[in-house]
């Protein structure tokens, strides 16, 4: 599905060489905010391109150019990071894998970049040197001029002694890039509002910081937790969800009209939301914007932010989400033990 955050996100499987519709995202050296400005209100976002940001969509521009296999089905250039949706059309070369094209299209946005900053039109970003040959740290190759391999970082002094003719490369993006792999047709949907609500979502963040900040190491109940959400909702009464599997299809029906009837009434559902019944519980609650304390497996890294329903409901003040362990990267399966866990603590924190 979609990516939660901007960390480094790979898939160890995929074969990126295969045809399939790619959600990239890259992020600037150190997050800054060199590509574009937001204005605007929440109703109505404004995105407009920086002189390094122009460079950027011209690079964006070219991919299809320089590798006709592949399409930009849309892309967005924020402040600090771009996505692109991209259509590998037919299998790519041996020595040309998604990877490569990425890494290729960051480099020659590095160089544009670069070449703004010989000219005295963008001042660097970063703490990071000049590489001399402005060879891409993601290419992992062999220096053309033989001087260094492609990680190597020189200053521009020692480097570019004998090459004056050409500027000092700064690189422009981080290393590495997130990907979402679509694999079915209706991803493609959420694909595209995803990134085209981006201006919108940032406008949303400015207003309500303080629902969108991650709170490390609270104390709820004699437990910790890291937090994200309006954390004055454990401060409101508290009913824990938690449907046992033994009961009858009308025990379930019956319990899960108490859960909204409830939440109706003043009360904060708390709860894993795991089974079919308690995921349909929390939907019903969230179509009717009322209030939810959910536990997650996965924590929270330094650049989390909710996604989907969960943003909207998150800049309402309408959910709360714990993380009872930190965390990792990657997709893992919950397990019995942690279910139990979560449904105990759920428990616990409502005062059963």
């Amino acid at each position: 599905m979609l990516p939660s955050n901007l960390k480094l996100n790979r898939s160890f499987t995929h074969d990126y060489r295969s045809p399939h519709i790619y959600l990239i995202t890259v992020t600037v050296v150190d997050r800054q905010p060199v590509l574009s400005t937001v204005s605007g209100t929440v109703e109505k976002p404004k995105v407009e391109l920086t002189e390094v940001g122009k460079a950027v969509k011209r690079e964006i521009f070219a991919i299809e150019k320089r590798h006709p296999q592949v399409k930009v089905l849309f892309n967005i250039i924020m402040p600090d990071h771009v996505h692109l949706i991209l259509h590998v059309l037919e299998r790519l070369p041996e020595k040309m894998p998604l990877g490569n094209i990425v890494a290729a299209w960051k480099q020659a946005c590095g160089k544009a970049y670069s070449a703004l900053l010989a000219d005295g039109k963008v001042q660097v970003i970063g703490d990071l040197k000049a590489v001399g040959c402005g060879a891409c740290s993601d290419l992992k190759v062999a220096c053309p001029d033989g001087q260094h391999d492609g990680n190597s970082r020189l200053s521009s002094e020692a480097n570019f002694s004998s090459q004056q003719e050409k500027p000092p490369y700064h690189p422009l993006f981080s290393k590495g890039f997130n990907d979402s792999i679509l694999y079915h047709r209706h991803q493609l949907r959420n694909m595209m509002a995803y990134v085209k609500d981006n201006p919108r979502r940032l406008l949303v963040k400015r207003l309500h910081k303080e629902l969108f900040a991650i709170r490390r190491g609270i104390s709820v109940a004699g437990m910790t937790f890291d937090a994200v959400g309006n954390i004055v909702l454990l401060q409101k009464t508290l009913m824990a969800v938690h449907c046992r599997s033994k009961w009858t299809e009308a025990e379930q029906k019956a319990y899960a009209e108490k859960c909204i009837l409830a939440a109706e009434n003043g009360a904060v559902l708390v709860g894993a939301f795991i089974s079919k019944t308690e995921k349909k519980i929390e939907q019903t609650a969230t179509e009717r914007r009322l209030p939810i304390i959910r536990l997650v497996e996965n924590g929270f890294d330094d650049l989390y932010k909710p996604v989907g329903q969960d943003f909207d409901s998150c800049a309402e003040g309408r959910l709360l989400l714990l993380a009872p362990w930190p965390h990792h990267g990657g997709y893992r399966k919950i397990t019995r033990q942690q279910c139990k866990q979560m449904n105990e603590m759920a428990e616990a924190i409502a005062g059963i």
